[in-house]
């Protein structure tokens, strides 16, 4: 099919069902080679289809099954012919009568010739297949297809045992519609060239000016088949990459990703669908090597279409060329970039003269490219250069879970219960107090050695890198250096080369801008694949989430008066891994790229396994255990404090902060964790800190890893303030998937700028609502809205939160205010402390706000409401829980009088829907006072509705709760009982059963006494 017609289709359709209930019948089921035939049936399609089938089953790590197809075309058949428009009855009738007869014509030729398949052997290999899909004849070129065509007296349009006169086949050649086969285009075409003169009429165009690097490798599917496909090799790249059509048809096992690709300009051009291991080879054979590529619906536009020949230069005699038909059409189905460009280069390089290519030598044989004519009008310009940006899953994870109210119960799973009986069992001290441990492996442990030629490979891709800059080697460079005199890497020599348990892990570079100190971290891969698939991250025990809520430890630093933030220097790094182990940590180095490459071992906890994390984590609460009886206070902030690397901590006087941070920093020492980049809000408790290792660039601040963040908060320990700073995410279209994007790089954990950001959890429902596809650009409308929003957004740097909360003088009275509001868009909680001091001042401080968007299900304004109250309840409890004031009188607010009524009603006087929040509300926090409070007055008004950024900076409402708030003595403590509704709505319906005896009826004698009525 060359266009979307339902007739067609339909035909298609039934001839397929009609094939596979042929071969059943003949014993011959297609569940054997299920994959072939779903991928030849959807190769029949139009192009739409094929894309809309493509787009179906994007998401699938397994290849599509034959019952998916069937599913997939009775849909799309459906979808053509509601569009088809209406006929008059006879034009109707004629037509269906013309389809059935059709169809009917074609299930009897399918019937009649189940014998084909006898006669369906390959003419060139002699296997039971048709010429078209022979290996053999896909690795000729086409003027070889050509010749062999002709010698066999072949038809060149169908590649039948016939003359071209005598062929019945309806379809023609895709590129040009002409009467030949498409395989056989180029060389038909060069044929055309020789004998016509083509004469340019109303485009000045030439096809193409300049020659991309291509080449054509084998690569292999899941099964180890080879298949052949046309490469192009883009420097400009940091990623390779595999077409969507490819990777489906090779039935390559994908990880879902969701990473975002930027080309010229910074400009977002693409989303990957996936990553798969890809294992390619060049044409003749050679050594195979495996690229890890990220999955597009479409590389590239270029194709070639050059019109000229290497015979015409002599510089490129006796080559053997990547791409003997550079000059072709064919699609590009990979990319090779730059993290394999290195690794494919050999020595030699040819030039010829003017407008003639330049040939660079390979593994893959020799690549052209370069002007090879003068362009006559430049209407498009083939220009690859692309950025990989973080895997959107991860950010949209870490939003999430910031949006969720932490809890404080712990379950863990069996994998998990497993790791810490293995650390437990496993992990030891030596006698400097540094602890070792052992990787968490599960068993089996497949064969890993193949890593080897992974890590070569990138390890030339960075030195290629270096040759273009140097400032990126030097820091490498000085960073490997260091690794080695710390003896965080060491050489593996002699006999310990050879080891039957080993794994390489490649590395890279990651630049961090944010970094006061280090500008570039080497990361290494423990997610490097091998042939089969396996990784040894794969094999690995990831372990429990030990980290406490970033929300936690900000709340209980805001306690004290006097406060410290300090990083545990190379936190990894100071906890060994047991020489038994280690094998599986190996690297590939060299400092000089003229020397040769030298194995190494990695001795500590690595970057870049899965376990690392948890096992650093673990290791500091194992280190407070071990050392709590001797620095009590040290191990209190090690296991409360502590942020993966970060410890932030403090005290309600300068005395007690200074021996708690003395304290910390001997348990540290204790472990082998030197402390570093110290800051404080009092220079006196860094009196004895060495100048070298304070944090003299204000502000600190946090951020989820290295993630490129809209929105991030700071600490400035002069002013003892937290501040936000914004950065503007560049997109030149507006996507559903950019603004998701854009929405989950707003970091704000305690919900500060709540009425802020809800607009844009409001403004990514509304693009939600629109039914649109993914990455289909917005309405214009809604385009303004997120630009609008974007630009408001440096506003919210000139915001300033005060850090103490002011409440640890004595005689102090504390209490906490919390108010909830819902709108038909959103609902919110805010929660303020109320310090009133022994002289009468009040003091009110907001701690910590949730929003979430209404769902997408219609629900009533007072459900709304009590599902904001339910939030409420939720954030309170862990509020007290975390700030320890269970004790501290708690006030609820809401302009709801409905949920006021419910909330002091029975839960069972409700229907379920109300009943269960209800029944959590009175549960959870049984002895918190409800109040009315009215509209106007509600702060969390501004959260359920959301307000710009502008307003938000000196909205005295957010901040600071209702002015009545402030003053010495509290309406609240003597307001009237709100008046609430008579009728409310939810009210279970009463259903009362009532039974009345009957007394019993004597019969008469006469009637009891007698046999019958006769």
């Amino acid at each position: 099919m060359k266009s979307e017609s339902a007739v067609e289709l339909r035909k298609i359709f039934h001839s397929i069902k009609a094939t596979v209930s042929s071969l059943d019948s003949i014993g011959r089921a297609i569940s054997r080679s299920e994959d072939l035939f779903v991928y030849l049936a959807v190769e029949l399609l139009d192009p739409q289809s094929r894309r809309e089938w493509e787009n179906s089953i994007s998401a699938a790590s397994e290849p599509p099954s034959y019952v998916l197809l069937e599913q997939f075309l009775d849909r799309r058949l459906h979808t053509l012919e509601s569009m088809l428009p209406v006929k008059a009855d006879g034009a109707a009738n004629k037509a269906s009568d013309g389809t059935q007869k059709s169809t009917r014509n074609h299930l009897a030729r399918k019937q009649d010739g189940k014998g084909e398949a006898k006669r369906g052997r390959c003419s060139l290999c002699q296997k039971e297949h048709i010429l078209m899909f022979c290996d053999d004849y896909k690795r000729k070129t086409a003027v070889e297809r050509k010749q062999y065509v002709d010698d066999n007296g072949l038809c060149v349009n169908c590649l039948g045992k016939h003359k071209l006169d005598d062929c019945a086949g309806k379809k023609n050649c895709y590129a040009c519609g002409a009467r030949h086969h498409s395989s056989l285009h180029d060389a038909c075409r060069e044929l055309g060239v020789a004998k016509t003169s083509h004469v340019a009429t109303d485009s000045p165009v030439k096809s193409v000016a300049v020659l991309l690097a291509t080449a054509r490798v084998r690569v292999a599917d899941r099964h180890g088949a080879w298949h052949t496909a046309r490469a192009l090799i883009d420097q400009g790249s940091e990623s390779s990459m595999i077409s969507e059509r490819l990777a489906q048809q090779l039935r390559l096992p994908r990880v879902p990703v969701a990473v975002n690709v930027f080309g010229i300009g910074g400009l977002q051009s693409g989303v990957a669908r996936g990553r798969v291991a890809m294992t390619l080879s060049s044409r003749s054979e050679g050594r195979a090597f495996t690229v890890s590529a990220l999955v597009f619906p479409r590389l590239t536009v270029y194709a070639g279409g050059i019109e000229a020949g290497a015979a015409t230069w002599p510089h490129l005699r006796g080559l053997e060329l990547a791409d003997p038909e550079f000059c072709s059409s064919d699609p590009i189905d990979v990319l090779l970039g730059a993290d394999i460009y290195a690794s494919i280069l050999r020595a030699g390089l040819r030039r010829g003269g003017p407008r003639e290519p330049v040939a660079q030598n390979t593994t893959l044989g020799w690549i052209l490219s370069g002007v090879i004519a003068d362009s006559v009008s430049g209407h498009v310009a083939y220009t690859h250069q692309c950025r990989i940006e973080e895997d959107l899953v991860s950010v949209v994870r870490r939003f999430w879970e910031q949006e969720e109210v932490p809890s404080s119960a712990v379950t863990l799973s069996k994998e998990e219960a497993e790791y810490e009986e293995h650390f437990v069992r496993t992990h030891s001290r030596r006698p400097d107090g540094r602890y070792v441990v052992r990787l968490p492996l599960i068993s089996p442990l497949p064969d890993l050695s193949e890593t080897r030629r992974v890590a070569e490979q990138v390890l030339q891709s960075m030195e290629s890198r270096f040759a273009r800059d140097a400032d990126l080697q030097a820091a490498y460079v000085d960073f490997m250096k260091q690794y080695a005199e710390l003896g965080h890497m060491v050489p593996v020599r002699g006999d310990d080369l050879i080891s039957a348990r080993v794994c390489y892990l490649p590395h890279h570079g990651v630049l961090r801008e944010t970094s006061s100190t280090t500008k570039l971290r080497v990361v290494f891969n423990g997610s490097a694949t091998v042939p089969s698939g396996d990784s040894l991250n794969q094999r690995l025990m990831v372990g429990p989430n030990l980290l406490p809520a970033l929300t936690d430890v900000l709340l209980r630093w805001r306690r004290h008066r006097f406060v410290f933030a300090t990083d545990i220097e190379k936190m990894y790094r100071q906890i060994d891994v047991h020489r038994e182990d280690v094998d599986l940590q190996r690297i590939l180095w060299r400092f000089d790229p003229r020397e040769p490459i030298l194995e190494y071992w990695l001795t500590t906890v690595t970057y870049g396994l899965a376990c690392s994390p948890h096992q650093a984590i673990r290791t500091m609460h194992q280190l407070a255990k071990d050392e709590k009886h001797r620095f009590p206070e040290g191990a209190s902030v090690l296991e409360e404090d502590t942020y993966m690397d970060d410890v932030i901590s403090g005290a309600k006087t300068l005395a007690a902060a200074l021996e708690k941070r003395r304290q910390l920093e001997r348990i540290c020492m204790a472990g082998g964790f030197p402390l570093k980049k110290w800051s404080a809000n009092d220079e006196t408790l860094l009196e004895d800190v060495p100048v070298e290792d304070r944090l003299l660039k204000e502000p600190r601040g946090w951020q989820p890893g290295e993630s490129h963040l809209t929105l991030g908060l700071r600490w400035h320990p002069h002013d003892d303030q937290f501040s936000y700073t914004t950065q503007l995410i560049r997109t030149e279209t507006f996507t559903k998937r950019t603004v998701l994007s854009l929405t989950a790089r707003l970091f704000d954990p305690l919900g500060w700028l709540a009425p802020a950001t809800v607009r844009a959890k409001i403004l990514f429902q509304s693009t939600w609502l629109l039914g649109i596809e993914w990455d289909e650009p917005l309405p214009e409308k809604d385009v303004q809205n997120w630009r609008a929003f974007q630009s408001d957004l440096p506003s919210l740097e000139a915001i300033r939160v005060p850090r103490w909360l002011t409440s640890g003088d004595e005689g102090c009275r504390l209490e906490l205010h919390g108010f909830a509001d819902a709108s038909e868009r959103a609902y919110a909680a805010v929660i303020y402390l109320r310090v009133e001091r022994g002289d009468g001042e009040v003091e009110v401080r907001l701690l910590e706000a949730k929003t979430k968007v209404a769902p997408l299900k219609q629900v009533t304004l007072p459900r709304l409401e009590l599902s904001a109250a339910t939030l409420l309840v939720r954030l309170m409890a862990h509020v007290q829980r975390v700030l320890e004031t269970r004790n501290v009188p708690s006030h609820l607010w809401s302009d709801a009088k409905v949920v006021l009524g419910w909330i002091r009603g029975h839960p069972s006087a409700w229907k379920t829907y109300v009943a269960n929040r209800v029944s959590e509300i009175q549960t959870t926090l049984p002895d918190a006072i409800w109040h009315h409070v009215p509209g106007q007055e509600n702060p969390a008004d501004c959260a359920s509705r959301g307000i710009s950024s502008a307003e938000l900076v000196n909205h005295p409402l957010w901040w600071r709760g209702p002015s009545w708030l402030r003053t010495e003595s509290g309406p609240w403590t003597a307001l009237p009982e709100t008046e609430l509704p008579a009728s409310l709505p939810d009210r279970r319906t009463a259903v009362h059963a009532t039974a009345t005896p009957t007394e019993k009826i004597d019969e008469p004698s006469e009637l009891t006494g007698c046999s019958s009525l006769t």
